[in-house]
Parts: structure tokens; C-alpha cells; sequence
């Protein structure tokens, strides 16, 4: 799956403030690209 870094850092930055482990941002960051959204 290529997804551009920054949205990637924008979506661990999210989840550090939302208390969210960066493990499972890369897993709805995964679910994200494979649904092509």
C-alpha cells in the first residue's frame, strides 16, 4: 500500500493525541489504503 508520509504523520500525530497506540493507527491506516479511501 503507498500512502504518502505525511498523511501517515498526520494520522500517528492524531492517534498520539487521542492516546492511540501508533500499532493501531498503522492498522487503520492499513484498513484505510485497502479500502482506496
Amino acid at each position: 500500500c503507498l500512502v504518502p508520509e505525511i498523511e501517515i504523520g498526520d494520522l500517528v500525530r492524531v492517534g498520539e493525541s487521542r492516546k492511540i497506540s501508533k500499532t493501531k493507527a498503522f492498522i487503520v491506516l492499513d484498513k484505510v489504503s485497502r479500502r482506496d479511501i
